[in-house]
């Protein structure tokens, strides 16, 4: 390494050598980091690099015409195509309609109904039986023959209701979709909308058979974009894994850096002597260094041969719980491993040379004072790092403030803001120890003199505290801020649907992402209910001259029930006597899009047809997520999906919803309805903080670990003298685990302030657009990460304490 000297490297590899047990700890760190961030950036260029498996469904087509947005962009099921792009699609060549439709298997799961001859455009092949040859037949897909019970009479829900089928053939099942085929006929009669043409010709010839704004022709690998859901994309691995990476090399960097800083510190009365008999600032600083990349290159280079099977571990773990789909592949990526090597040695040197050089620049005999007692536990790249982390925290929320408020209920969006605030006070803990630890070991003043040693021990180690309270703030500080900022998005975002809704029960589809004919009529002639369905479908808006602005989610309501029914908080404009052609736009899509109210524009549904609107009013959400509420009449290709009931005052409805229950409708009072979407997305955010939340803490408890075992490994002559006042073995381990149960509590209070303060963010952020959005701690989970923490340290300083104590008598060894 440039500017290490021959001599310089000799004397560091000696110095290893020699005193190997007291680097073990920062090896130990710096190869889990490396590790950590080998297996991270693994996966992260894997979700970059892996090929797409190609077209699954449509994998036998040469061309495929679909639904599109205004974009272009293809519709999923139920959009279907028009009447005539249908007719012009099969005139291009041999062709197959495909339908998609919900269906109930007979095993009781949902299922994917389709014609037969769709069968062909994914290569299924039968197993044994026959395709379906009359209306009451179907050909299940199954895993082997056993499974199928040819001959069998089965109950199938389809989106016409419940019929008997009789099961005469076992189709190979797809990993994409658990099919069931009917016949041809049967399916267009179940589902008449055509959601796709398979055309055998080339993409050229289609295209010139079909054109228009409603319907796009696929050829190529392009046909995977017509593939279900369930074929799985990297979209959402790939966001995982960013924060995942993101966030873990963040702390990767962060406790390296203390740690070898640390390690130095421990060191300053063996370099105040080396400073002594005539070695220079830089020899010592050259020194350190060298040892640093000894231990570094030899721990980094560990770190990532371990790191490979850790990437395919977590690719394994990734694909069990569906965060990625079964053909993402991690191979192995040089580069990734180079950036693990570099990130490692690298924080490792930072933290070693900000150390080395405080230490050698110090005078030998104030530097054998320091050791003693340090009262300075702050330099001043320290104050200026870690104030202007928290200024970017608190920018950042501000900014999310003024630009989109409802962001702070998203924690996509929003988990930079705890991150910071973690990470400032995590680097600015040592100022805060020692106010915090006077208050926390006040009550120890009355409890004689070993409690007073305990006391005055925590208050003078300053930098050894503030070594133990870093990595407590980090999980703590960090785990608290986000899963309370996680938990209060939520309940701000079921208050807001909550207050939206103003209805007595909301009835969803009880098979499918859509209700069937009968339960649509069902709904609309069910006597004193009103019922007000809501239509989910992507509408393309434009300028009167024709140039897009957006293709937006839309809800497509009765307009008469907006400031009704439906009572979202207005921002400009007004939902009263809305007219023909109105639509409401949120806040978000009039800022973005530069709406302004009356402004005129054209809205084209999935199903062509175009209608001149203007923009009546701005409110501050849409349901669902959505951008924009629109005339029920426009979406007119799609069912509805959702319906808010409200009953007659005075009248009982239980005969109408009970009928309306027998017509495949669910029904659900608001409060259990906003309960259970909120308790989905708190299941779905769940595996991205197992694996987001969970490696950090691991490591941040291993930083732990390793800064008990390094710190009390270095208090021999401390243990010594308490040793010869007469004090036991087992009263000085107490001390040392009281201390580090102090110093927990310490980093405890520290964590609280900062997801205190991320959460209080967060409240003025939501109090523009929610009225007393909620404002509380998650008090459950913040005890049960502290009570893992101070298990950890307790246990990490029994064995330390122990261990130190067996190395020598009641003398005090001689350094």
């Amino acid at each position: 390494m440039r500017g290490i000297d021959r001599l310089t490297w000799e004397l560091g590899l000696a110095s290893v050598r020699q005193r190997w047990s007291s680097f073990v700890g920062a090896f130990v760190a710096l190869a889990v980091g490396t590790l950590i961030t080998a297996a991270s950036v693994h996966v992260l260029v894997a979700t970059t690099s892996t090929p797409s498996p190609g077209p699954q469904r449509f994998a036998a087509a040469e061309s495929v015409v679909v639904p599109v947005d205004g974009f272009g962009t293809p519709l999923p099921a139920p959009a279907g195509l028009p009447r005539e792009t249908v007719d012009r699609a099969q005139r291009a060549g041999p062709s197959v309609v495909d339908r998609s439709f919900a269906v109930r298997s007979p095993t009781g799961t949902e299922a994917v109904g389709h014609g037969w001859s769709s069968s062909s455009l994914a290569s299924y092949k039968l197993l044994s039986g026959h395709r379906p040859i009359d209306d009451h037949q179907i050909v299940v897909a199954a895993d082997d023959t056993g499974s199928a019970h040819l001959g069998e009479r089965v109950r199938v829900a389809t989106p016409l209701g419940t019929a008997w089928y009789t099961v005469v053939g076992a189709a190979g099942r797809k990993s994409f979709e658990d099919a069931v085929f009917f016949t041809d006929a049967e399916a267009a009669r179940l589902s008449p909308a055509v959601n796709a043409v398979a055309v055998q010709a080339p993409a050229s010839a289609v295209r010139a058979r079909v054109s228009g704004e409603t319907a796009g022709v696929l050829a190529g690998d392009l046909r995977r974009v017509a593939d279900p859901a369930a074929v799985g994309g990297l979209g959402r691995a790939r966001s995982v894994v960013q924060m995942t990476t993101g966030l873990s090399v963040l702390v990767v960097v962060f406790v390296l850096i203390a740690t070898f800083a640390f390690v130095v510190e421990q060191r300053s009365r063996e370099l105040a002597l080396l400073s002594l008999v005539g070695a220079s600032p830089a020899r010592i600083r050259r020194m350190v260094r060298a040892e640093t990349v000894v231990v570094g290159a030899a721990a980094a280079l560990l770190g990532c041969l371990l790191g490979i099977p850790a990437s395919l571990l977590l690719r394994s773990w990734m694909v069990a719980n569906h965060l990625a789909p079964e053909w993402f592949h991690v191979g192995f990526h040089p580069v990734a491993l180079v950036i693990a090597f570099l990130v490692g040695i690298g924080a490792a040197v930072l933290g070693s040379a900000a150390a080395s050089w405080r230490a050698s620049r110090a005078q030998p005999l104030d530097a054998l004072r320091e050791t003693m007692a340090s009262p300075r536990v702050m330099s001043p790249v320290r104050w200026i790092l870690g104030g202007l982390i928290l200024v970017v925290a608190i920018t950042v929320a501000l900014v999310f403030a003024v630009i989109s408020p409802l962001s702070a209920a998203n924690p996509g969006t929003y988990f930079e803001v705890p991150v910071l605030c973690a990470a400032g006070l995590a680097i600015l803990s040592p100022v805060l120890v020692r106010p915090v630890a006077r208050v926390v070991t006040w009550p120890l003043m009355r409890f004689g003199a070993l409690a007073l040693v305990l006391r005055q021990s925590t208050l003078n180690g300053g930098r050894r505290v503030a070594a133990i309270v870093t990595p407590v703030v980090l999980a703590v500080g960090m785990f608290g801020g986000m899963i309370g900022m996680q938990n209060s998005g939520r309940d701000a975002a079921a208050r807001e649907r909550t207050a939206s809704i103003q209805a007595d029960f909301v009835a969803t589809p009880d098979l499918g992402g859509t209700f069937n004919l009968p339960a649509v009529s069902a709904l609309r002639h069910a006597r004193g209910i009103r019922s007000v369905e809501v239509i989910d479908e992507v509408v393309t808006l434009a300028t009167k001259d024709g140039t897009v602005l957006d293709a937006v989610d839309a809800r497509g309501v009765d307009l008469s029930a907006l400031g009704d029914v439906v009572t979202p908080r207005v921002r400009q404009g007004s939902l009263d006597a809305l007219p023909a052609g109105a639509i409401v736009v949120s806040r978000d899509l009039a800022a973005s899009a530069d709406l302004r109210i009356g402004q005129p524009l054209v809205a084209r549904a999935g199903n062509g047809r175009r209608v001149p609107v203007h923009v009546a009013a701005v409110v501050d959400s849409v349901l669902g997520g959505g951008a924009a509420y629109v005339p029920s009449e426009l979406p007119g290709s799609m069912p509805p999906g959702t319906a808010f009931l409200r009953t007659v005052p005075g009248k009982s409805a239980a005969p109408q919803l009970r009928e309306l229950r027998e017509a495949g409708v669910r029904i659900e009072p608001v409060s259990t309805y906003v309960a259970q979407a909120s308790q989905a997305e708190k299941e779905d955010s769940h595996l991205a903080n197992v694996v987001i939340l969970g490696i950090v803490m691991a490591y941040a408890l291993l930083a732990l670990v390793n800064t008990l075992v390094t710190s009390v490994s270095a208090r021999r002559r401390e243990m010594g003298a308490l040793s010869l006042t007469g004090a036991t073995h087992r009263q000085i381990v107490g001390i040392v685990v009281s201390e580090a149960v102090l110093a927990v509590a310490v980093g405890t209070l520290v964590s609280i302030l900062s997801a205190g303060s991320v959460l209080g963010l967060q409240h003025l952020t939501l109090s523009r657009v929610i009225d007393h959005p909620p404002l509380a701690l998650p008090w459950a989970d913040l005890l049960q990460i502290v009570t893992l923490c101070t298990a950890t340290a307790a246990l990490a300083a029994i064995v330390a304490g122990w261990r130190t104590l067996a190395r020598f008598e009641a003398v005090p060894t001689s350094e």
